[in-house]
């Protein structure tokens, strides 16, 4: 089954505070992550572009 996850787009200055409210680094994308059971508001400010446009898109994410 595939895992589906929540991409974030976090500066590298910055990895710090993503990964001590939660967030989970993926090496195979190189990309910071929202774990399924955390509430992914909490990671707003780092949201891409195109979650943030509306809630609607909140849970458009890569398959991993």
């Amino acid at each position: 089954m595939a895992k589906i996850r929540f991409y974030l787009e976090c500066p590298f200055d910055e990895k710090d505070m993503c990964k001590s409210i939660g967030g989970r680094w993926d090496n195979d994308k190189r990309k910071w992550f929202v774990p399924s059971d955390l509430d992914p508001d909490e990671f707003r400010r780092w949201w891409p572009d195109y979650a943030s446009a509306t809630e609607s898109q909140l849970f458009v994410v890569e398959q991993n």
